[in-house]
């Protein structure tokens, strides 16, 4: 979370969301942009008249007319050369799914009225699960197919924003983790559906789809990415976690009822922590992806007036330059799964913390005891609830990995421009804590 390891959400949902949305609509390169552009904004396609003889950019142009929702335009391109009905552009993208990203629903109908029959992507794209159920009955392993840059059908649904499709598809296996790389220089995209699906401008749409991720083995740590700057790009599957912990109790006085009102036990504790992460990018001891974890608690507890009373001391320290044992705060309802934006958990993202706790207890009877104590806490950054707390303006909203804007509403593609701005949890590096209360044994 996510990220988090999850900061995955974090540049797309504070409204650069357009950038992985382009790509994965089939963007053309950019001699090829430029011909697309003249095509769809500089000249309607129109009439049979209009249309020139076939060129090399007639499957260009026709996409345009497609994208245009210029239906005799699509007639006429299609009369002349059917085969466009199959044409995909260099991200393997069809003309059916174009139409249907585009918000052109009678040309996707056209386009099945000249003999169009939808693939996997397809289907996926539209939000057609009657056309799913009959590829699943006819062929389950169509589900794990991908696409020529690396695509699976749910990055298809999620683009969509179709979450009848995701519910489908994940229900089936279908993988919210796969990630894509860019087929020119191999680096991780960091666009996995999951992400995708966070991103989607339409909030409603985009919670209903990560729910349905999540609830079947989405994985915000599954991202690729270079949470760092300059830091090498992690594959978060190939990351390995070797940790142990021990602890050590002692007893080292006892006064066998010969104590009286004074000192009747005495005893100590120690636990330590002690673990790392390698491999996919990340290093145990060195470079920016590091990250490893040392903590150590010591408690010692005095017994009195024949184990009437009992006062217990301690403490303990956590370092963890990658944060992969920090509790997550709960903000806007996130855990572990979820991750939040508001506090990262990536290798190289330092935290320390200490505190420090003194208990009094007062055990009357075998069955009940009564207690208070007082612990100060400290972080290195911002991690402790203050006054301002953890929830948003509403109430907790949206999905638990997206920014909330200060109206309470989920975060949408103009990143809070309209509402108010980006809500920020209040989070303080220091905090006591003061507490009662009574344990009884039935």
């Amino acid at each position: 979370m996510t990220t988090t390891r999850r900061a995955f959400v974090i540049s797309t949902l504070a409204g650069a969301a357009a950038s992985p949305f382009t790509h994965l609509a089939g963007a053309a390169p950019a001699g090829e942009s430029e011909a697309l552009d003249s095509a769809a904004h500089a000249a309607p396609v129109s009439s049979s008249a209009d249309v020139p003889a076939a060129g090399p950019l007639d499957s260009q142009k026709f996409r345009a007319a497609v994208q245009q929702g210029d239906a005799s335009g699509v007639e006429t391109y299609l009369t002349r050369d059917p085969a466009l009905l199959y044409s995909r552009d260099e991200h393997d993208v069809s003309v059916y799914r174009l139409a249907v990203l585009a918000g052109r629903p009678e040309i996707a109908k056209a386009l099945v009225t000249h003999g169009y029959v939808l693939d996997i992507f397809d289907a996926a794209t539209a939000g057609d699960t009657d056309r799913l159920s009959q590829l699943w009955n006819e062929d389950p392993g169509l589900f794990q197919s991908r696409s020529r840059d690396g695509r699976n059908p749910m990055h298809a649904a999620a683009l969509a924003g179709q979450s009848s499709s995701v519910e489908f598809l994940a229900g089936r296996g279908v993988s919210s983790n796969t990630n894509l790389t860019d087929a020119k220089t191999s680096a991780p995209l960091d666009l996995t559906p999951l992400r995708l699906a966070v991103a989607h401008p339409n909030p409603g749409a985009a919670e209903k789809m990560a729910q349905w991720m999540l609830g079947n083995g989405g994985n915000p740590n599954a991202a690729i990415g270079a949470p760092n700057p300059n830091a090498p790009f992690i594959n978060y599957a190939n990351v390995t976690r070797v940790h142990e912990d021990d602890s050590v109790e002692w007893k080292y006085f006892d006064a066998r009822g010969s104590g009286g009102a004074g000192v009747s036990k005495m005893a100590t504790s120690v636990t330590w922590d002690i673990g790392c992460e390698y491999g996919g990018g990340v290093h145990c001891s060195h470079g920016p992806n590091k990250a490893n974890f040392f903590g150590v608690m010591a408690y010692d507890r005095t017994w009195f007036d024949h184990d009437l009373y009992a006062v217990t001391i301690g403490g303990g320290f956590m370092n963890n330059p990658g944060r992969y044992l920090a509790l997550l705060p709960p903000i806007n309802g996130a855990t572990a799964q979820t991750g939040t934006p508001y506090f990262t958990a990536n290798p190289g993202q330092k935290i320390y913390q200490w505190d420090m706790q003194l208990n009094f207890q007062y055990m009357p009877k075998d069955w009940i005891t009564w207690w208070t104590e007082a612990t100060f806490r400290h972080s290195d950054v911002p991690y402790w609830s203050g006054p301002g707390g953890v929830t948003p303006p509403l109430g907790n909203t949206g999905a638990p990995a997206s920014f909330v804007c200060n109206n309470g509403t989920p975060i949408a593609a103009d990143g809070c421009a309209n509402q108010g701005g980006v809500w920020s949890p209040d989070l303080r590096t220091r905090e006591v804590v003061w507490g009662a209360g009574v344990m009884v044994k039935f």
